[in-house]
C-alpha cells in the first residue's frame, strides 16, 4: 500500500471518518442486498449487464459496445459464463449483439426495456443514496454543533 492511500484526510478526525465509514458501510451492503434482489441473487448478471451500460452509455445510443472477453476481463467473470448471461440479457430485450460480436444495451425501444424493467430498482438505489447524504450531513450538522 503506498503512502498516499494511507493517508487520512485531514480535515476529519478520527472519530468523524469512523462515523462516515459505518454510514457508508451501512449504504453499501444495502445496496447490494438491494440489487441482489432485483437481480435474483445472480451478481454476476448485474455486474455483466453493468459493463455493457458503461461501454454503451459512454458513447450514446449503444455505439460502443464490449466483446464477451472484455467483459469478462472487466469483470472477472468467466467468458462462458458473460456469454451465457448476455444471451439472457438478449431473451430478455436488455442487450443485443452488434454484427461484429460487441454487445451493446438495445435502444429499440424508447425508453429501453431494461430501463423500464430495473425501474423500481432505479427507484430504491436513488432512495438509499438520498439516505446516505442525508446521514453524513446530519454527521456533519452534529459535528460542526459540538464545535459550537
Amino acid at each position: 500500500m503506498s503512502s498516499r492511500s494511507a493517508a487520512k484526510p485531514e480535515h476529519l478526525e478520527p472519530a468523524s471518518s469512523a462515523e462516515i465509514r459505518r454510514i457508508l458501510d451501512g449504504f453499501s451492503a444495502q445496496w447490494l442486498c438491494t440489487c441482489s434482489r432485483a437481480f435474483g441473487g445472480d451478481l454476476a448478471m448485474m455486474q455483466v449487464l453493468s459493463a455493457v451500460a458503461l461501454a454503451s452509455l459512454g458513447s450514446g445510443q449503444g455505439s460502443d459496445g464490449r466483446s464477451a472477453s472484455q467483459i469478462a476481463r472487466g469483470t472477472c467473470v468467466p467468458r462462458q459464463t458473460v456469454m451465457r448471461k448476455l444471451r439472457a440479457m438478449a431473451d430478455r430485450g436488455w442487450v443485443v449483439r452488434c454484427p461484429d460480436g460487441r454487445w451493446t444495451l438495445d435502444h429499440s425501444m424508447t425508453p429501453p426495456k431494461v430501463a423500464r424493467d430495473l425501474g423500481a430498482l432505479w427507484d430504491s438505489v436513488m432512495g438509499l443514496i438520498a439516505g446516505m447524504v442525508a446521514d453524513v450531513a446530519r454527521h456533519t450538522d452534529r459535528r460542526d454543533a459540538a464545535r459550537g
